[in-house]
């Protein structure tokens, strides 16, 4: 496994048997991150923390690209 997806980050892996990274924090920061992680947390230099969606987003999401809710629920 390369990846792991949790609701505060994507980890990742650079090769088979490397250490899992902090490549993306959406809408948290690293130190909650790490925080939130039982052990020290390796963290790529370029990390990418991304906003949280805005009130637009959402009513997009939800009115106009998902109106059946595949994704969204």
């Amino acid at each position: 496994m390369r990846t792991v997806i949790t609701p505060l980050g994507v980890l990742r892996r650079r090769d088979r048997l490397g250490e899992l990274e902090l490549g993306d924090a959406p809408g948290v920061s690293v130190d909650d991150v790490r925080a939130a992680t039982g052990w020290d947390l390796a963290v790529r230099r370029d990390v990418q923390v991304t906003r949280p969606p805005s009130v637009e987003d959402v009513r997009l999401l939800r009115e106009e690209i998902d109106t059946v809710r595949l994704y969204l629920r």
